[in-house]
């Protein structure tokens, strides 16, 4: 079970530990990607394990528009409380200004019950003592050519 305490009662924000500091990470619940908002060299320090899997994914969001394409990483092992989630996809969008440095996409906790609860501060997703998984896809649109990365479909590891 993963249980979190966020930093503000008005977004879901949380920290989580990394090889170098704690990073502060948003959960969104309307995004389909992960996303790193700083350097990519920092992104290296802190996730030294990760593998770069594609260098130019297209990904949407940040207002609605389509933004330039991105180099996507593979992180083996996130760990996030209590619990590790294997295999995650994160794009890097460089120093965008906010002090959140990692929009983790609520989608991730697909195969759970997930609770974001603002009064108490918490959030809580009930794993079933299972260890989470991403199981990454590289898509190419017919129509465009463009790549994405689906990074959503959830393995349950036991």
């Amino acid at each position: 079970m993963l249980k979190v305490s966020l930093s503000s009662n008005k977004r879901p924000i949380f920290k989580i530990r990394t090889d170098v500091d704690e990073l502060r990470t948003l959960l969104d619940t309307g995004a389909y990607m992960n996303v790193y908002t700083k350097s990519e060299e920092l992104f290296k320090l802190q996730f030294p394990d990760a593998t770069l899997l594609d260098e130019k994914t297209i990904i949407s969001g940040f207002g609605g528009k389509e933004i330039e394409s991105s180099k996507v990483y593979r992180i083996p092992k996130l760990k996030i409380g209590d619990i590790s989630i294997v295999n995650v996809p994160v794009a890097i969008k460089n120093n965008t200004g906010t002090e959140i440095g990692l929009i983790l996409a609520s989608c991730i906790f697909n195969k759970w019950d997930l609770i974001i609860n603002y009064a108490k501060r918490r959030i809580i997703v009930d794993t079933d003592g299972k260890e989470l998984g991403c199981l990454i896809t590289k898509i190419t649109d017919d129509k465009t050519g463009k790549k994405y990365i689906d990074g959503f479909d959830i393995l349950i590891q036991e």
